[in-house]
């Protein structure tokens, strides 16, 4: 059966996903452990503004982490280190610039709005805009490590130690003070992101020292803007799918259903854990498989990521009907028992987007970018009007069925270019005739 996977490739590409899926995890119960410290309002106005800033951290990075991963590999192969200097100083020096952009509006958003109870003062809104800035970063700096096949290194500053230092920083503030307010947190992530992405760059480089120790060789990258383009505006608007229901409803809506809705999002969002962690171990393999023209090994790193990704989500939708609304208690604690509703609305469109594959990697990884930007544009549009028509009407609950809609008409439409146009069904509904899923 053509490039059907084997027993040891699951096993390699598991054993390679291993430190990204343990970085989510780690976030994840580093949210939930914060969430039970600081009460609903407080967690609801925090993942207001992080998402402000984390939104702002993407948009700086215009799409040069998916040039990065689609390109070093084949320069780190071929030993092209000067090529590979020139790439990353590009990509760290536009970052920066686009970063400074991101900054000042995600500022001028905080300081309008105004979305925590007392209000973020001067100082909490430039560490705010810092924290853009470092978090664009760390983020470019990641993806030079996915390149590069380090994953560990990538996903260990920033994933892994991050949340467990801010968590002990924020616990050690409230013993002291008693309470700790959203000015605090902003602060408090300010600093424990900034040593995370210097000793990750730190380590990275001594790794990697022949970047360094080596002289740029320019490249012509005008090849690479059209995907960067591309990737950069997809990412955007991707975002939009993935945030907005949660800006929405903080701008609408009170801080604690603002905290309500973002735990269910966070405990729905482990359903879509596996495509996670899969886009980035597996991003740099498809782009070596196109790049080479190996069709064989382009649908056997496809049916893999399929298997895993439907195992990843089946099994945590089983622990989800074994334990049900009790789930939302024992991660986030009794305050939050009201966002049970919500996960299972939120969870239907997470379910979609592991069940339908590698379907938006295979576009962007193998030339059909801009298809890939079209089908972003049409889910952002969809979310949009979704999000203004459902959420005045059913507050919470609207916004959850409009993200869930929104996820299944774009994964819908992604899968149905893929095998139009690349020839491979990446779902698990073909498997066993995936070789001839034309």
């Amino acid at each position: 059966m053509s490039g059907w996977p084997s027993i040891s490739g699951l096993r390699k590409v598991a054993v390679r996903a291993f430190p990204v899926g343990l970085g989510l995890v780690c976030l994840f119960v580093g949210q939930a452990w914060l969430a039970r410290l600081v009460g609903v309002e407080v967690f609801g106005s925090y993942g207001y503004v992080l998402t402000w800033i984390t939104g702002g951290a993407i948009v700086a990075r215009a799409g040069y982490e998916w040039v990065l991963i689609k390109t070093l590999p084949g320069m780190f192969r071929d030993r092209r280190h000067g090529a590979a200097r020139f790439l990353l100083v590009d990509a760290f020096r536009a970052v920066s610039v686009r970063a400074i952009v991101a900054a000042v509006v995600v500022a001028s958003a905080l300081w309008l709005n105004k979305p925590s109870s007392p209000p973020l003062d001067r100082v909490a809104v430039i560490t705010a805009t810092a924290l853009v800035f470092l978090l664009a970063w760390g983020g470019v700096r990641r993806a030079w490590g996915l390149a590069h096949g380090a994953t560990w290194l990538a996903e260990t500053p920033e994933n892994i130690v991050k949340p467990i230092l801010l968590v002990v920083a924020a616990a050690s503030l409230i013993s002291i003070n008693g309470a700790i307010s959203v000015s605090d947190l902003i602060e408090v992530n300010l600093v424990v992101t900034a040593l995370a992405v210097i000793i990750g760059l730190a380590l990275l480089l001594r790794k990697d020292w022949s970047i360094v120790d080596t002289t740029a060789k320019p490249l012509d990258l005008a090849p690479s803007r059209s995907l960067m383009r591309a990737m950069w505006l997809t990412t955007v608007l991707n975002m939009v799918l993935r945030s907005a229901d949660i800006l929405l409803i903080g701008a609408l809506t009170d801080a604690r259903t603002t905290g309500l809705y973002i735990a269910a999002s966070r405990l729905a969002a482990i359903a879509g854990t596996p495509v996670t962690i899969l886009d980035q171990v597996v991003a740099p393999r498809l782009a070596l498989a196109h790049e080479s023209g190996d069709k064989a090994e382009l649908l056997r790193i496809t049916m893999e990521y399929g298997l895993l990704a439907a195992a990843g989500c089946f099994a945590f939708l089983g622990l989800l009907i074994l334990m049900g609304p009790n789930m939302v208690t024992a991660v986030f604690g009794d305050a939050f028992s009201e966002s049970a509703p919500l996960v299972g609305i939120l969870l239907a469109g997470h379910a979609v987007n592991s069940l339908t594959g590698a379907s938006g990697l295979l576009l962007s990884m193998t030339g059909s970018h801009q298809l890939s930007l079209l089908i972003a544009i049409i889910g952002a549009v969809t979310m949009v009007l979704l999000l203004c028509f459902l959420t005045p009407l059913f507050q919470a609950f609207g916004a959850a069925a409009a993200f869930s809609l929104a996820v299944t008409i774009k994964n819908s439409a992604q899968v149905a270019f893929v095998v139009r146009r690349i020839g491979i069904n990446p779902t698990l509904l073909r498997l066993p005739n995936f070789g001839n899923s034309r």
